[in-house]
């Protein structure tokens, strides 16, 4: 197996013949330059991925939890995104053991370009097969100052459909509902937007029982029909 210091130096060789460096002001600007970039597309950075799937064992925690780790200490934020990108791919490798790793991660370099995918993606993976974990959980990341782990929670379950738990969901969204922070206010609506294409009548039902912000409002009910 290549040290991990190995595979991210053959990264870095890989993004510099990828990179297309006209499209980085573009890329950083979108970002609100919060971030580096060295232009490579998410179309690009694909090719790597499937270089790295080439890697024995791979997707063994042991190699990927240090090699994604190696990444997120990189500068530029397409590191970040190839780690995103091996966890989304490998997440069913990962258990209840690795969530203290996957929080991490999301309080690190955060913006929403990793939260969102780290929590619907990664950690909502995790919580779907592990569901006796969830309770304690959730009320570590509601009662978070971080509010990127108060967005976690809230959507967390976006892909759960009708297997979503509306009690984790209201008790994610309901201490923070009246929150100015627009990413919360968004992931509010976002979550039970998602959820009114399993359970409108839920949706509906949420909404005109709780004084919700204008925006999650609007986000919530974005998709269901209201007949006259």
């Amino acid at each position: 197996m290549q040290p991990v210091e190995e595979i991210i130096f053959s990264i870095t060789q890989s993004l510099k013949v990828l990179s297309e460096p006209e499209k980085t002001p573009d890329m950083e600007a979108y970002m609100r330059n919060k971030f580096s970039f060295v232009g490579v597309s998410s179309q690009k950075r694909k090719i790597i991925l499937k270089e790295l799937q080439t890697i024995p064992n791979i997707k063994d925690p042991s190699v990927l939890i240090p090699l994604v780790d190696g990444l997120w200490l990189q500068p530029e934020r397409e590191y970040q995104y190839i780690g995103m990108d091996l966890l989304l791919k490998y997440a069913k490798s990962l258990n209840s053991e690795h969530i203290p790793f996957v929080l991490q991660l999301i309080e690190s370099k955060s913006w929403w370009d990793t939260v969102d995918m780290l929590a619907s993606g990664v950690f909502g993976n995790i919580l779907f097969r592990n569901t006796q974990i969830i309770p304690s959980l959730f009320e570590t990341l509601n009662n978070s100052s971080n509010f990127w782990l108060n967005r976690t929670a809230i959507i967390c379950q976006l892909k759960f459909k009708d297997k979503t738990n509306v009690a984790l969901l209201e008790s994610a969204i309901l201490p923070h509902i009246q929150s100015n922070e627009f990413f919360i206010q968004k992931s509010i609506g976002w979550a039970l937007r998602q959820y009114s294409k399993t359970n409108p009548i839920y949706v509906i039902d949420f909404v005109n029982k709780h004084s919700l912000k204008p925006l999650s409002k609007k986000e919530a009910l974005k998709h269901i029909v209201v007949k006259s």
